[in-house]
């Protein structure tokens, strides 16, 4: 296409992104029957993935949860776990990603460390945590928030956060490593010129 650069098979007009999400918009916009992600025997096109993320980032926006804010995600890799990432971009906020299978008493301390707003969760993990964390269990919807409307956007900026990452800590104690939206769209771009 003359006006654009190819996303998968979806067509991306040249005006660069500010943040992640947007990126993943407009390819679920191009393309939006294409097949997004493949999980096990779990298929999810871009209009699904767009679509659910939408609804969660609804129901952290409802939460109070927005630009600048650091949400936790502890769910095991599969499909919800990409929903989790891109509604937790979607609703303005950085996500900051810890692994289930990960002793308790090694992750507790990295979830305190990264002052977070909330974590998202599922239902069958939501025993690890006190009675008092705040958390958004993935699989329910007993919030109220309307599944079929889109989350209310605050316009972000390339310098934003986007995640934080924490080191291993094998040489002490787990450190975050900070990355914003413009550095990850930077390597994308920088790999897309690579390969094309």
């Amino acid at each position: 296409h003359d006006d654009g650069v190819m996303c998968g098979t979806a067509v991306v007009l040249e005006d660069a992104p500010e943040r992640i999400e947007q990126e993943f918009v407009r390819c679920a916009r191009g393309a939006p029957e294409q097949t997004a992600l493949v999980c096990g025997s779990t298929t999810c096109s871009y209009r699904a993935l767009d679509e659910r993320s939408d609804v969660l980032a609804r129901r952290l926006r409802t939460a109070g949860i927005g630009r600048a804010a650091r949400v936790g995600i502890y769910l095991e890799r599969n499909v919800e776990l990409v929903v989790a990432i891109l509604g937790v971009l979607k609703s303005g906020a950085a996500y900051v990603p810890f692994e289930p299978a990960q002793p308790w008493l090694r992750v507790a301390p990295m979830m305190k460390d990264a002052e977070l707003a909330l974590v998202v969760t599922s239902a069958s993990l939501r025993e690890r945590f006190g009675s008092d964390a705040p958390l958004l269990l993935i699989d329910s919807s007993d919030d109220g928030v309307p599944v079929d409307s889109a989350p209310e956007r605050e316009r972000g900026v390339r310098g934003d956060l986007a995640y934080v990452m924490y080191t291993s800590g094998s040489s002490g104690r787990p450190k975050g490593v900070m990355i914003e939206h413009g550095s990850v769209l930077n390597f994308f771009g920088a790999m897309d010129e690579l390969i094309s």
